[in-house]
């Protein structure tokens, strides 16, 4: 066995095949990230048949006195259950970076620590590769429940959603029900191209540490023969957004009057039910009248109708990668993102695509005090599985390197702690 460089094209042709493939182990991520100060290596690793049985890409970048870091997006597409091949596979990787002066690689592995089904109840357990990882002097860097990594350790991925029918008799109530109300609003779903970039990021990039250049950059290197990204855009029709609002101002106006009738009766009065009710339909009322006064004064700027939140996707062999969503701040009360997925998860249901990734969620989805439950609870409402990952290690290749390297970092870090306290 042993290690040796693999041209993007022999990389692509291994990873689209592997199990755990993902749009980060391909060569249009490699491509994207030498944008961003990577160097890519494509490293496989061949057994004594010569045939090809795990590989990764490598993105390496400097460190100091030209002695390198190294990270492999998402982990290796290897069999981490094989113990004895995964050993030899370090090993083997270990050496053959040393000779490129790489100090360590960090790693964080798609394979599945734990899986929780709609209910969060663990259906799947595979802590046991934590001590096996160690033991191979992986350093796990914790079980960290927010965004401190580079990729989150949790993701919501629907699979074999069937048919469209059954996709959508699966979706959660919530999600039913903001798709309908959409609808009556005027809310239409678009695709756009590179052109539409701009427009783009002005809607995502409060949500995003990456700049435009970024995400022009994704356009140029995903668009392959087995990478895309793709652009939608949500569109309200101004007239409806109107008209639904009179219809609503119409329709409680009636139900008030109604109930202002019921209330002359002295005796219904007394109602506590009815004066609820009452309560009710003023607030209600005042709320639609509010509502349509904003909806005329939108109709008046923009009567050709306006984008009021947009998405981007990832198409990956056969998975489908939510990438990022936005949406006008001024119009937030219009679930965009419900109607953005359900329109491109049914384009690609009938394309016969069955792996819906929606994207990273925190660990704590169960606490509803959590700021990014609401996160957690629209992406669950596509009868979705969160999916649990182990985090990230630190394969060392160079101990003393790798010890000095942290102990500069951490004496930097606690500098600039101490300069942002004067």
């Amino acid at each position: 066995m042993k290690i040796v460089k693999l041209t993007p094209e022999q990389f692509d042709n291994f990873s689209s095949n592997h199990p755990l493939h993902t749009y980060y182990q391909t060569s249009a991520y490699g491509n994207l990230m030498s944008q961003e100060g990577f160097d890519p290596h494509y490293y496989g690793f061949i057994n004594d048949q010569n045939i090809l049985i795990g590989a990764s890409l490598v993105l390496v970048q400097k460190l100091f006195l030209g002695y390198k870091y190294a990270y492999a997006p998402r982990g290796f597409l290897i069999d981490y259950n094989d113990m004895e091949l995964f050993k030899t596979f370090t090993i083997m990787l270990k050496n053959y970076l040393k000779r490129i002066k790489v100090v360590f690689v960090k790693v964080d592995p798609r394979f599945v620590y734990k899986k929780y089904d709609k209910d969060l109840n663990v259906i799947n357990d595979n802590s046991k590769m934590i001590s096996f990882l160690e033991s191979l002097n992986y350093v796990h860097l914790g079980f960290n429940t927010y965004f401190e990594s580079i990729n989150s350790r949790f993701e919501v991925i629907s699979t074999d959603l069937g048919s469209i029918k059954d996709a959508y008799d699966s979706l959660s109530r919530n999600v039913k029900r903001s798709i309908i109300e959409n609808n009556k609003m005027g809310i239409s779903i678009h695709e756009g191209d590179a052109s539409n970039i701009d427009l783009f990021y002005n809607i995502i990039k409060k949500k995003t540490k990456n700049n435009l250049t970024y995400f022009k950059n994704y356009f140029k290197c995903f668009n392959t023969q087995d990478n895309k990204i793709e652009l939608y855009f949500a569109k309200i029709n101004t007239k409806t957004y109107v008209n639904n609002y009179r219809y609503l101002v119409d329709k409680e106006t009636k139900n008030n009057n109604l109930l202002n009738s019921k209330m002359q009766d002295i005796n219904s009065y007394k109602s506590k039910n009815l004066l609820n009710k009452k309560i009710l339909s003023d607030h209600l009322l005042q709320e639609y009248n509010d509502k349509l006064v904003d909806a005329i004064n939108l109709y008046k700027n923009y009567p050709n109708g306006l984008i009021v939140g947009t998405c981007a996707i990832i198409v990956n062999n056969n998975e489908v990668y939510f990438l990022i969503d936005g949406y006008v701040p001024e119009l937030k009360e219009i679930h965009t993102s419900y109607s953005l997925k359900w329109e491109i998860m049914k384009k690609y249901i009938n394309l016969g695509y069955k792996v819906f990734n929606l994207g990273e969620i925190t660990g704590n989805f169960s606490n509803e005090d959590n700021k990014y439950y609401g996160l957690f609870f629209s992406k669950m409402g596509f009868n979705s599985y969160v999916y649990e990952y182990p985090g990230e290690f630190d394969l060392v290749v160079n101990k003393f390197m790798y010890k000095l390297y942290y102990n500069v970092m951490h004496y930097e870090s606690k500098r600039n702690n101490k300069k942002d306290t004067k």
